[in-house]
């Protein structure tokens, strides 16, 4: 048996490790998975303004402007619900009842009873900012 000489050995074995190690080539893919963004969620729907929010937002006015709007809004709502209401102005040092409330300057106490049909719907009590705003009640 012959042996091949180690000078053309070498060289051979290298070229055929290179081959086969070039031919075995390790691949690697990467998956990446977008769930959907689920959407924004739908506003929601907002019912009629009842009339506790009304009596609040006149309860709660800062200053005698955001006060008119709501004793209008509320008498707006009272109208649109058939509904009618009774007024009561008392002093506020006193508790005696005050005639012609919209030209006094001192301040008072305002309650109003809100009547379905003939039975009581809703009684609440307020002290104007500014007592001519009585007006949009119809006290004069």
């Amino acid at each position: 048996m012959r042996y091949l000489p180690m000078p053309i050995l070498t060289p051979v074995l290298m070229t055929l490790t290179l081959v086969g190690c070039t031919r075995y080539r390790e691949e690697t893919t990467t998956v990446t998975v977008r769930e959907p963004v689920a959407p924004a969620p739908a506003p929601v729907a907002r019912g009629p303004i009842t009339v506790d929010e009304l009596i609040l937002a006149v309860q709660q006015a800062g200053d005698p402007r955001s006060e008119a709007d709501a004793l209008n809004q509320l008498h707006n709502w009272m109208s649109n619900h058939l509904m009618t209401y009774d007024v009561r102005v008392t002093d506020l040092r006193t508790g005696a009842v005050v005639r012609g409330p919209s030209a006094v300057t001192e301040r008072v106490q305002t309650t109003v009873t809100i009547m379905d049909r003939t039975k009581p719907y809703r009684d609440f009590v307020f002290i104007p900012r500014d007592n001519r705003n009585l007006e949009i009640l119809g006290v004069q």
